[in-house]
């Protein structure tokens, strides 16, 4: 073509997420649409697969319906995951193992890691703890009324006592409340000890291993004083002389209160909670690093939360990113209130709120969650929003709003199972995945991914149906995303996977990826052009591409070039030095050119890449569209 009457567009690098807006704003290129790819500094490749974890289904193949993830302090790591009425722990191996019984059905279970325990509520069914070894109920009431009589001998000061007790785990720190007072008791002259009796000799928590008993000058109305620290099995003891202690008992270490919890939260080293059965919009708190320990005398900390509903979920952000200076934002689904570390409150939004908890992820100290209108971010404790229209910002730009706005849309997300859509974060490749029903659908077999190097979203698509999924560590230590599935089985998800998926028969199944590019059209919508040669840079590889392109904004008549990549450093290369034998044929860094002639007239134009290959890598790195223009028909 005369040069003159050449034009070109180029796409510098991939790294561009994908726009369903209509009207396009041209300034900033989006990709028309993408499935199973990603991008990777500046490259589109097709995403990593998964590959099943366990060889037997949990719960004999029922669905997972929650997970959560523990570390332990010795480095053994585990996924929790609830079936039915059983929570059952897997190990990294897949080994699964039944961990508590008799739960209700249908409730999810919800954890979070705190000084080395594992902290879980089930809803109605209480609030637990797990630490590898126990999986018991959290918290433990104060011991029954100890029996008290003057004995002989002792040097205990003549006056008039009362008695109270405490279990106590030494392993972590937990003290109970004190017993009840037990009846006064007078010491004089020979009889100056006081004989301690009856005290209970078991605990229903499993770390408990130790009593501490108090004693209170009744006449000298002073505090309970701690005297000694006995066995847990000792049911009696002689206190025989006054103490010296400045220690008093606990007043403020009662269990959670009776009615459970739905979701939790770690604090400012405590432990939250809120949607209790009893009281359903309180927020509850745990004494500092004491996860069974909470005060329910009347000054104890317990917000009420605002607006009408349920909670919906808990989230814990950071000021500046520093953990030293954490807020806990309180969701419902159409309000958020933020609780800073000295229990002061503010709601921060009265329309905007959480659908579901399982989208609730901590990312830098800012709390991502789904709402009603698109996914949203808190930050610095306060809702991000747009500089131009200062309201709450959706993550990505309004890109692909037109899934929750536009009604009867191929991609318009089920609204009815918002509250069953859940997420994860990926820091491996700075990730947040969103596992999504469209339409009437309830099956979970897409993600909406948004990627922080592009500052908007691509699209996942599988051939299971999830129904859970937490980020964690490998047996390696390595970051992966555990996902579960409808029928008892647990996959890994990691830039460690090969580009293949897994069917329900554990079969291998090639990742179908694509990447559709925006319509291209000239300035002047009145005159057609020429599309001629397509240039496309991509990493050598042995899979080809398939290049399909329409015009005139019609998808019924669709062409395509196939693309091929070969490495042109294939075969023996002799190199100045043996260090550098690999260094011009590595094939993970060998650029190759694809060139196709498209020869198609037309207002405009879209081209999508298309490759469907076992353990396949799209790997584009940019592209250049060739056209001359034609004369008005006018």
């Amino acid at each position: 073509m005369a040069l003159n009457l050449r034009a070109s567009k180029s796409w510098r690098n991939f790294s561009v997420p994908i726009s369903y807006r209509i009207a396009e704003d041209r300034s900033e290129e989006r990709l028309f649409d993408a499935q199973n790819v990603f991008s990777n500094q500046g490259r589109l490749e097709t995403r990593h697969g998964f590959s099943r974890l366990n060889s037997s289904a949990v719960g004999g193949g029922g669905e997972i319906i929650s997970m959560s993830y523990f570390q332990k302090e010795d480095g053994t790591r585990e996924i929790l995951a609830k079936v039915s009425t059983v929570i059952y722990k897997i190990d990294t191996a897949g080994a699964v193992t039944s961990l508590k019984t008799g739960l209700t059905a249908a409730t999810k279970h919800r954890g979070v890691t705190v000084n080395g325990r594992h902290i879980v509520c089930v809803g109605n069914d209480g609030l637990f703890f797990y630490d590898g070894t126990n999986f018991s109920a959290l918290g433990e009431a104060a011991p029954s009324i100890a029996s008290v009589a003057a004995a002989s001998g002792g040097s205990l000061t003549d006056s008039t006592y009362r008695v109270k007790y405490s279990l106590y785990a030494s392993s972590i720190g937990f003290e109970t409340n004190m017993s009840g007072q037990s009846a006064t008791v007078a010491t004089s002259g020979s009889n100056n000890t006081i004989a301690v009796t009856s005290m209970t000799t078991s605990a229903t928590h499993p770390l408990m291993d130790k009593k501490r008993v108090y004693l209170k000058d009744v006449t000298a109305e002073s505090d309970y004083i701690f005297i000694a620290e006995i066995d847990l099995a000792t049911a009696s003891y002689n206190i025989t002389a006054d103490s010296d202690s400045v220690q008093v008992g606990r007043v403020s270490h009662a269990p959670p209160v009776s009615g459970g919890a739905l979701y939790l939260a770690e604090f400012n080293r405590r432990v939250a909670y809120t949607g209790n059965n009893n009281y359903p919009s309180d927020l509850y708190f745990s004494e500092p690093d004491l996860p069974d320990c909470y005060d329910d005398s009347l000054g104890s900390p317990r917000i009420a939360l605002w607006g009408d509903g349920p909670p919906t979920g808990l989230g814990s952000g950071y000021y500046n990113g520093d953990k030293a200076f954490p807020y806990l934002v309180a969701f419902k689904k159409r309000s958020i209130t933020v609780i800073n570390s000295d229990f002061s409150s503010t709601v921060i939004s009265r329309q905007l709120g959480c659908v579901s908890a399982e989208t609730i992820r901590t990312i830098n100290g800012d709390v991502f969650f789904l709402s009603a209108y698109g996914w949203r971010v808190i930050s610095q404790g306060k809702l991000v929003v747009d500089p131009n229209s200062l309201q709450p910002l959706t993550l990505g730009r309004g890109d692909i709003d037109d899934v929750f706005k536009s009604s009867g849309y191929e991609k318009e997300l089920n609204k009815s199972d918002y509250s069953n859509m859940f997420s994860v974060y990926y820091q491996e490749l700075d990730q947040y995945i969103t596992f999504v029903s469209f339409g009437a659908s309830t099956s979970h077999s897409a993600a909406f991914v948004y990627e922080f190097e592009t500052r908007g979203f691509k699209r996942y698509a599988f051939q299971l149906d999830f129904s859970a999924a937490v980020e964690g560590e490998d047996s390696s230590g390595d970051n992966v995303v555990y996902l579960a599935d409808s029928s008892g089985f647990i996959y890994t998800h990691s830039i460690k996977e090969d580009r293949t998926d897994t069917d329900a028969a554990a079969s291998s199944v090639d990742v179908e990826a694509f990447a559709l590019m925006p319509w291209q059209f000239g300035d002047d919508l009145d005159a057609s052009r020429n599309f001629r040669e397509f240039i496309v840079h991509a990493i050598a590889s042995a899979n080809d591409i398939t290049v399909r392109h329409w015009v005139n904004f019609s998808l019924a008549d669709a062409l395509e070039t196939t693309y091929s990549f070969p490495d042109p450093a294939d075969g023996f290369i002799l190199d100045v030095s043996k260090l550098d034998e690999d260094a011009l044929s590595d094939p993970n860094r060998t650029v190759v050119k694809g060139r196709g002639d498209l020869n198609r007239v037309g207002y405009s134009i879209l081209i999508g890449f298309y490759q469907t290959v076992t353990n396949g890598n799209i790997n584009l790195i940019r592209a250049q569209l060739d056209s001359s223009k034609n004369g008005n028909p006018n």
